[in-house]
């Protein structure tokens, strides 16, 4: 079941990224054509503004197109993280349950219990993640403009998985106790 999941995951990652290249080609042409109208073509001061402005407005279009995959690729990791975590915490109890080491029903019972509400806790800990928005592009400005980054990066940390794969390590720590 993990296999099959964390395989149509990484097909569904796969084509969003493939849709965002395409959108992100066809928008560095656009703006390559418009940057060579800048560079080549004697242009008032209106006529530059206009087509910097173009030139934003583009980059911002797929600036949105590309959060919306990301929402939708997280919201995708997400809800697979939530139904592994689900899955590891019903086999942990299942295990204790099944242990053929003898032991009095109400430690088994207790044990379990506290697996349970373990796994539980962590998949509370998934649902409550929160998309982080990228901040809007810097907004459209008069050639000779001056401006600063505010260094915020389209990157997304979820310290409870491991590099890019959808190991949780969290689950497999619980996992491991038993």
């Amino acid at each position: 079941y993990k296999t099959l999941m964390s395989g149509v995951t990484e097909f569904i990652n796969g084509e969003s990224e493939r849709q965002l290249t395409i959108e992100q080609n066809k928008t560095n042409a656009l703006n390559e054509e418009l940057n060579n109208r800048l560079l080549n073509e004697n242009l008032s001061k209106e006529e530059r503004a206009s087509i910097q402005n173009e030139i934003w407005q583009n980059d911002e279009k797929l600036r949105v197109k590309q959060e919306k995959t990301a929402k939708k690729q997280f919201n995708t990791a997400k809800a697979f993280n939530m139904v592994m975590a689900a899955a590891d915490t019903y086999g942990a109890a299942n295990k204790v349950l099944n242990d053929p080491t003898p032991m009095p029903t109400f430690a088994r019972f207790a044990l379990a219990s506290a697996t349970i509400v373990s796994g539980l806790a962590n998949v509370a800990a998934i649902a409550r993640q929160k998309f982080q928005s990228t901040s809007a592009a810097t907004p459209p400005r008069a050639a000779g403009g001056g401006g600063s980054g505010d260094g915020v990066g389209d990157r997304e940390f979820n310290f409870n998985l491991v590099g890019n794969t959808q190991t949780n390590q969290l689950a497999e720590a619980i996992q491991g106790q038993f």
